[in-house]
């Protein structure tokens, strides 16, 4: 049982040694994924509905969904990319 949890604390710590290396491009991620939430506050898809079926005959329609959210979700997202690249280790 030791020697899986030396595994888990060796892998988490060289997990953390990536992500603190890659801070600044996560962050720069995560400010253009919050412009693009910021600037499109809408995305409408559509899913195909059996609407009836007779023997071999299958009639569908096409079943709209649209899904919201504020631009303050974006913003956010923006804020949280500012502070990981402010927060980044200076090479």
């Amino acid at each position: 049982m030791c020697n899986g949890l030396s595994i888990s604390l060796t892998y988490l710590s060289l997990t953390l040694l990536l992500i603190k290396n890659d801070m600044k491009k996560i962050g720069y991620v995560l400010i253009l994924i919050g412009l693009v939430l910021t600037i499109f506050t809408t995305v409408t898809f559509f899913s195909r509905e059996r609407v009836a079926k007779i023997g071999d005959i299958n009639i569908t329609a096409n079943k709209r969904h649209k899904l919201a959210w504020s631009p303050l979700v974006g913003i956010a997202v923006m804020a949280v990319g500012g502070l990981v690249v402010w927060q980044a280790p200076k090479n």
